[in-house]
């Protein structure tokens, strides 16, 4: 359910912050964590797009060590910084299409 509920932003940030407070549960849930939970997390981080939520993913993940999934959590911060690098560089344009079709 949590996966589908993030497509929105606001309810992703929302999603995120359940899920810092809720990790101990999350990971009694799946056994300790492992794919399963890395898919969920990462379902919520995904869409992230600031720099605020990049340094707060990797401080989480860096003190929320699941074995085994290291290489998809390098992934989702890797794909937090693309969507930063695309934001910054295209943002005005995009803008200034929508603010044309307006």
């Amino acid at each position: 359910v949590m996966m589908m509920m993030v497509a929105h932003s606001i309810v992703r940030a929302h999603a995120w912050e359940f899920m810092n407070e809720s990790w101990q549960n999350f990971s009694e849930l799946y056994n300790g964590g492992g794919v399963k939970l890395l898919s969920i997390a990462k379902s919520v981080v995904n869409g992230f797009t600031t720099q605020a939520e990049l340094d707060d993913v990797t401080s989480f993940f860096a003190s929320h060590v699941v074995q085994g999934t290291e290489r998809g959590v390098r992934k989702s911060i890797e794909g937090i910084s693309a969507n930063i690098a695309w934001l910054t560089r295209d943002r005005d344009e995009i803008l200034g299409y929508f603010q044309s079709k307006a």
